[in-house]
């Protein structure tokens, strides 16, 4: 829901920005947003299950507060890249529109293309690149993609020279190399631990914690 949601805003962002904006330099801000957002919140995924123990102790109780827990601290995680996401598809069919003036058409495939990436996309991902390398390094992949995708549109565009598309290429490169060796492992008994239907006893565990420690105090 969060991520359709923020697909559908960013779509209506776009409305509202100037059309004289250059749709280059859009799509590659866009673009440099959804790299940076998707790595920086894949940061704290692993973290999320101990969000949601304080949250709940400090100031949650019933079902319902829970879910809501658990809704917008996942939709808060994917909200900025997929406000993103939903801006860049009308940027695109704008920067297609600029070969092809048949509008319809330039809709109509860029829609095609996309669905169609997205169907392969989760196929190819849960059938194969999820169980092979797992959930955190498939989602390094895809940043991957987006930013050959964003390296692709800069350079075959005239708006940059030869020297800054070389530096931004190697900048981008060292960026996310470096990044990708920096990050640590999500820790699996965490993301694993099932925090929405074990919270009781953990909670049980680190009350009888703490007696033991005033205890031994």
């Amino acid at each position: 829901a969060t991520f359709l949601l923020g697909i559908s805003l960013g779509s209506l962002f776009f409305r509202f920005l100037p059309r004289n904006i250059s749709k280059i330099y859009f799509y590659i801000i866009v673009q440099i947003l959804i790299i940076i957002s998707v790595l920086i919140s894949s940061l704290y995924f692993d973290e999320l299950p101990l969000y949601y123990l304080y949250l709940r102790e400090m100031f949650f109780d019933t079902w319902s507060d829970l879910n809501y827990i658990r809704f917008f601290l996942a939709g808060g995680m994917i909200l900025l890249p997929t406000l993103a996401m939903g801006i860049l598809f009308p940027i695109v069919c704008e920067l297609i529109s600029l070969e092809n003036k048949n509008m319809s058409h330039v809709v109509g495939k860029t829609y095609a293309l996309n669905s169609f990436g997205a169907m392969f996309g989760a196929i190819f991902a849960g059938l194969f690149v999820i169980p092979f390398i797992g959930l955190q390094y498939t989602i390094y992949v895809g940043v991957l993609l987006n930013i050959i995708a964003l390296l692709i549109v800069l350079l075959e565009s005239s708006k940059f020279s030869k020297l800054k598309k070389s530096i931004f290429l190697v900048f981008i490169i060292l960026f996310y190399l470096s990044f990708i060796l920096s990050a640590q492992k999500w820790s699996a008994k965490i993301m694993s631990s099932g925090v929405s239907t074990y919270a009781d006893n953990y909670f049980k565990v680190s009350n009888k914690y703490k007696e033991l420690s005033l205890l031994d105090n």
